[in-house]
């Protein structure tokens, strides 16, 4: 491959330099994902919590069960509000991790490309004295790249690993959705039939 005097891939020192800043964009970018499970981790576990309390706070006090219409309204207000804002934080936070996930693998893709310009996925067991079955410096994603032909393909082949942290709290996310809804079926049951969690209704009179 011909290069010209001004060509980038002509100069290393330039490579390294792009390198160096591509990494401090990838680790930038876990620091991104971190934050987005601290934050929506604490909200939507304050909510539960918030929400835990309210309901048995509600189961028992017969005030809350009387027959006015009312009072019917008044419940479904405080039952069934918080578990629809968990809902819709759990998908916002679960589809933002998967886009900041996608992101920091395209960043992965070019420290790759990067390294390979370099040579630095070259087989080189035979020049070192300790680690001999070691054969690449860098091969942490060594197997994926002889699968894959595209950045797209290989981003593809990374997000759907069942492991790493970032996955498994994208499974974290579903299963708050399905607490909440949960929480709207026992909202709907307190708020309807009392009865079938050992409450017993009174009737108050104005």
């Amino acid at each position: 491959m011909m290069t010209t005097p001004n060509d980038i891939f002509s100069d290393p020192n330039l490579l390294i330099r792009i390198w160096e800043n591509e990494r401090k964009t990838r680790d930038f970018a876990v620091k991104l994902m971190w934050e987005n499970m601290k934050y929506f981790g604490i909200l939507i576990g304050s909510l539960l919590t918030a929400y835990t309390a309210l309901l048995g706070y509600i189961t028992t006090t017969p005030i809350f069960f009387t027959t006015y219409p009312i009072t019917i309204i008044f419940n479904s207000m405080i039952l069934f509000p918080v578990p629809v804002v968990i809902i819709i934080l759990a998908w916002y936070a679960r589809n933002d991790l998967i886009q900041r996930q996608r992101r920091f693998l395209l960043v992965v893709t070019h420290l790759l490309k990067l390294e390979d310009l370099l040579g630095l996925h070259k087989d080189i067991s035979d020049k070192l004295i300790h680690f001999k079955e070691d054969k690449y410096l860098f091969f942490e994603y060594q197997k994926n790249l002889s699968k894959c032909d595209t950045t797209e393909a290989f981003i593809e082949l990374e997000m759907y690993k069942k492991k790493g942290t970032f996955s498994l709290m994208q499974h974290v996310y579903l299963l708050m959705m399905g607490i909440a809804v949960l929480l709207i079926i026992l909202g709907g049951i307190v708020l309807f039939d009392p009865s079938v969690i050992n409450i017993h209704q009174t009737t108050y009179s104005i």
